[in-house]
């Protein structure tokens, strides 16, 4: 009865382990995606400042 308990206990332990490392690489693909929006604002903004200075 023991050993079935922790079997279980260990199963929802992997379930919540493998949930935190989901999250985090969601929170990392997030950042990315945050970063990327960024990253063509600032080219966007590069960009139109060189158009201008050619203008």
């Amino acid at each position: 009865m023991l050993e079935c308990w922790l079997v279980v206990v260990e199963q929802q332990w992997r379930q919540w382990c493998w949930l935190v490392v989901a999250k985090q690489q969601w929170r990392q693909w997030c950042w990315l995606v945050v970063a990327e929006q960024q990253w063509r604002q600032w080219c966007c903004f590069m960009v139109a400042e060189h158009q201008w200075d050619t203008w």
